[in-house]
């Protein structure tokens, strides 16, 4: 894509995400149209591969992008995620996305054939080749964010992949645990502010998973302890518990961001 249409794209996105954000008729009307697949045929952008914004900066001959293969910017893959959370906003279009995030495998779930090559693509690659190298992280803050939304809306996604994997939230709490939340300190950032925005968002996250384990009313029979034992918001705890490097973390950004307004606004 030209430089100029990548703008237009992200603001389409952008109206979209609104639209469907404050419409509540909108999002029914352009969620339930069996021809346009709204979040499909976004879903299908998501996985194209990722073009780095350095590359596209430093393109001295933008129309050279015409005769390229169709590449998306982390900043339209951001837009596009944003605008998925936006229908995520009805439980029962939620309980679709859960399914077509896991079927896009966006984020790899699913054990890899060992006789297949390994993709580079999917958000954890362009995490750490892409966003980090560029020091700005548009889209894993979308991905945050529609995974809070998602959460909001259904709660933990207890069967999310059953028949191809071990089902469960499991591999996407340890993506957000290991590969976005503990080494948050350890990036730079060309916007000091976004690394507070993606901290708040993986809080958020983390408080939310461990209000639905409700520890409290978990009893001591063996059923209630091994369904207590499967909850995503279980490891949370025992990472909190143990004193481990969560813990740190935690304390070490709360200290750090706890003045900020800003900070502040992403945690409501």
């Amino acid at each position: 894509m030209r430089p100029t249409e990548v703008a237009i794209l992200e603001n389409l996105l952008e109206l979209l995400e609104r639209v469907a954000q404050y419409s509540e008729t909108a999002r029914n009307t352009l969620f339930t149209n069996t021809e346009w697949k709204v979040t499909q045929s976004l879903f299908s952008l998501l996985c194209c591969p990722v073009k780095s914004p350095l590359a596209l900066s430093n393109l001295l001959f933008p129309d050279i992008y015409f005769f390229q293969p169709f590449q998306v910017l982390p900043s339209t893959k951001g837009a596009i995620l944003k605008a998925i959370a936006a229908f995520a906003l009805t439980p029962k279009f939620a309980s679709d996305i859960w399914t077509q995030l896991e079927i896009s495998q966006i984020l790899p779930t699913r054990p890899r054939d060992p006789n297949l090559p390994v993709q580079l693509e999917g958000i954890k690659y362009e995490l750490e080749e892409v966003e980090k190298k560029a020091e700005t992280f548009p889209e894993l803050k979308g991905f945050l964010t529609l995974i809070l939304r998602l959460l909001l809306s259904t709660g933990v996604p207890e069967s999310l992949g059953a028949g191809s994997r071990t089902p469960g939230f499991h591999p996407y709490l340890h993506f957000l645990v290991d590969q976005c939340f503990l080494p948050i300190a350890d990036r730079k950032y060309k916007n000091p502010e976004e690394e507070g925005e993606l901290a708040a968002l993986c809080l958020r996250t983390f408080y939310h998973l461990l209000l639905l384990l409700q520890v409290g009313q978990v009893s001591m029979s063996p059923g209630e302890l091994t369904a207590a034992q499967k909850h995503p918001g279980f490891e949370l705890l025992l990472r909190v518990l143990c004193g481990s490097r969560f813990l740190i973390t935690v304390t070490h950004t709360l200290s750090l961001f706890k003045s900020s307004a800003w900070f502040s606004c992403y945690l409501l």
